[in-house]
């Protein structure tokens, strides 16, 4: 899936570009509780993570191989330069 509708409204009401955001992998995933907007960690250019956000209301969770471990890092940190030269 790509982003649903009301995920592109929240992203542009931040201001955000909502091509970057698709570029760089934000996406709309759906589970047994309704849409997500999912963001991808990359790390060494391996997806290592996905935050899954609710934009109707302050919930997100971590899903991933580095999820549980306390592994951290700054949203996909090394595409932001890419992403803007492109």
């Amino acid at each position: 899936m790509t982003l649903h509708e009301k995920h592109l409204e929240w992203i542009g009401a931040r201001g955000l570009n909502v091509d970057l955001a698709a570029r760089l992998g934000l996406e709309t995933r759906r589970d047994e509780s309704g849409f997500w907007l999912t963001v991808p960690y990359v790390e060494n250019g391996e997806t290592v993570n996905h935050k899954w956000r609710k934009v109707s209301q302050k919930q997100h969770r971590i899903v991933g191989q580095g999820a549980g471990d306390g592994h951290a890092l700054l949203f996909s940190a090394g595409q932001f330069a890419r992403a803007n030269h492109t």
